[in-house]
């Protein structure tokens, strides 16, 4: 169903004789792909990712024949930082963004893949199909998307009026990937953003998806047109909007209290996303544990802990678990404010850490913007 819908769409092409063009083109290249599953009734059920990583043994796989390009994303940190300015936020995405771009001919030769000619009949019969656009997962599509909005939102607004082309910077320095956003101080202004929209993407050929704002007025405009209901909480780059009281929260900690080795202790650990680090303090005897652990290097890292460290361990994980989301206000103050940034330094013997906080001169008021915590 996937293959047919980006069939019809022109994203990929069916190739007429896949025995033929093996032999006229005897370097072209075949792909892995697989499907991934997601349950979220936002996004499509099933999305195909191209594993450009693998290869037969011996062989070199796509991504060490391709450059992937320049880092042209923002650090996530920072695009965090730069959706707290200004108090009116809108956010959208860009519809199947990879595969706006398309690819010329001889890259096309190069992306191809295999799959059945029709699962519905049971004909399990070989076919081949190309990538005619950028297919998500390949080492250099995050480059050449970002490549492509640097065009649309950068080089072709030199004509522009200042406004509309403040509004595209504006845009492009808050992208990430395809996640864009817009902020304002009013809401006639963020309103008339939304408006312009339509004609920057559209001549491209970007379809846009997903807006959402912690304007009531701007959102009563979106929810005529979108279909889906917005629900109050969404995703915001790893971290969860409350688009009514317009706040910033981590996620919930769930450290495995089942872990009973030196590695899954360390991979728990690990896996806990907090980008700023806001739950560094929640998780320090979580931390020390571990290190505990690595100060021993007659612990194998799969060697089952004994039974004293394993009750530790789950009086650790409860504790952490039990620690509510923290919540923090997303708006630091209008970009035009006057800040400082405020700098904090402590360390003992088994902890150092600091934390940066941004300072609203006008307003008197003092934010976090991150904290590092080092065993």
């Amino acid at each position: 169903m996937v293959f047919k819908e980006q069939e019809d769409a022109g994203i990929i092409e069916r190739m007429e004789n896949l025995d033929q063009f093996k032999k006229e083109h005897p370097e072209s290249s075949f792909m892995p792909f697989m499907g991934i599953f997601k349950p979220d009734p936002e996004t499509k059920k099933c999305r195909v990712v191209f594993l450009s990583n693998f290869s037969d043994k011996g062989s070199m796989n796509h991504n060490q024949t391709m450059h992937a390009g320049p880092t042209l994303n923002q650090k996530l940190s920072t695009s965090i930082i730069n959706l707290r300015f200004g108090s009116k936020l809108c956010c959208f995405d860009i519809k199947k963004a990879f595969n706006n771009i398309s690819l010329e001919e001889v890259d096309q030769n190069h992306l191809r893949f295999l799959w059945f000619r029709n699962l519905e009949e049971g004909d399990f019969s070989i076919i081949g199909y190309k990538n005619s656009r950028l297919p998500f997962g390949l080492r250099c599509s995050p480059a050449l998307l970002m490549l492509g909005l640097y065009k649309v939102l950068i080089l072709d607004s030199t004509n522009d009026s200042f406004p509309l082309m403040k509004l595209k910077r504006t845009i492009f320095h808050l992208s990430y990937m395809d996640n864009c956003a817009f902020t304002a101080e009013m809401s006639e202004c963020l309103l008339w953003m939304y408006t312009m929209l339509e004609d920057i993407f559209s001549s491209y050929k970007f379809s846009l998806q997903q807006f959402l704002s912690n304007d009531m007025s701007l959102q009563k405009e979106i929810d005529k047109i979108q279909e889906t209901e917005i629900p109050t909480k969404s995703k915001l780059l790893g971290l969860e909007w409350d688009r009514m009281s317009d706040t910033l929260s981590t996620k919930p900690i769930q450290l495995d209290i089942n872990s009973s080795t030196k590695r899954q202790v360390l991979s728990t650990i690990a896996s806990q996303f907090d980008l700023l680090n806001f739950n560094g303090p929640i998780l320090n005897r979580a931390r020390l544990f571990l290190h505990r652990l690595q100060c021993r290097p007659e612990l194998d890292w799969d060697e089952k802990l004994t039974a004293p460290l394993i009750n530790e361990w789950k009086n650790i994980c409860k504790q952490a678990n039990s620690a509510p989301s923290i919540e923090f206000p997303r708006n630091f103050g209008a970009r035009t404010d006057k800040y400082k940034l405020v700098g904090f330094a402590y360390s003992n013997k088994v902890l150092f850490g600091t934390a940066v906080y941004l300072y609203n001169i006008i307003h008197n008021k003092l934010e976090i913007t991150s904290s590092c915590i080092n065993c």
